[in-house]
């Protein structure tokens, strides 16, 4: 398991915080919803009794499947990647809008890590349609190179697409400790997160956004 970010808070933790760990908390068996759960956690702590935010993320993990959370955690990780150090304000829907990031299939699936006895096509559709109905991304498409286009112009082979949220950065930001940090945290930190080990992200030159696949950042 990697290494929270964030360093440990004073205070304690909320009732209803502690309810959700205690009840959901020993059933996590994916190593990546270990991860978020152990980050919320680490989020948790405050001096302000009526502070249970974790609650509401701890809820969000808890409806998502171990697809949804695995494939949120690599495409928010890959976008920290492609536009750190790029001055956005994602706070900003004019700046979010076209800030997109583009996986290829094959990469997309090795870092699901994917089965014979799965069905990708529909568990991608099963992904996307989650992620989106939580507000963890906004417009989404996956499938070949002219369908992926709609939303990645700079696509240059079969893929996953999507469109970044406010609220797919927070629940990244406050999976790794960091429950207070800005929304552009996230792209101005001084090197990227510490990757989960059980998650092999795609090589640089399988993920990118609108510069295209030859340069990190978005346009």
């Amino acid at each position: 398991m990697s290494t929270k970010a964030g360093q440990p808070q004073p205070g304690g933790i909320p009732p209803r915080v502690v309810h959700k760990l205690l009840t959901e908390g020993p059933f996590i068996e994916d190593e990546v919803g270990a991860e978020y759960f152990g980050g919320v956690l680490a989020s948790s702590r405050s001096e302000s009794f009526r502070d249970d935010r974790a609650n509401y993320y701890l809820g969000q993990i808890s409806r998502l499947s171990c697809y949804q959370l695995r494939a949120h955690y690599v495409f928010y990780a890959c976008f920290q990647r492609i536009y750190l150090g790029i001055k956005r304000d994602l706070g900003n829907s004019d700046h979010t809008s076209h800030a997109y990031v583009f996986i290829s299939m094959s990469a997309f699936s090795t870092a699901m890590k994917f089965t014979e006895k799965e069905d990708p096509a529909k568990i991608i559709g099963h992904i996307l349609f989650g992620l989106h109905r939580e507000g963890l991304i906004s417009a989404y498409a996956s499938g070949n190179k002219e369908t992926v286009v709609g939303i990645a112009s700079t696509a240059a082979s079969d893929g996953v697409a999507f469109v970044l949220t406010p609220g797919g950065v927070e629940l990244f930001l406050w999976a790794h400790g960091l429950q207070d940090s800005d929304l552009n945290d996230i792209i101005t930190a001084d090197s990227p997160f510490e990757p989960f080990d059980d998650v092999q992200l795609p090589p640089p030159t399988e993920y990118y956004g609108p510069s295209g696949p030859n340069s990190r950042g978005g346009a």
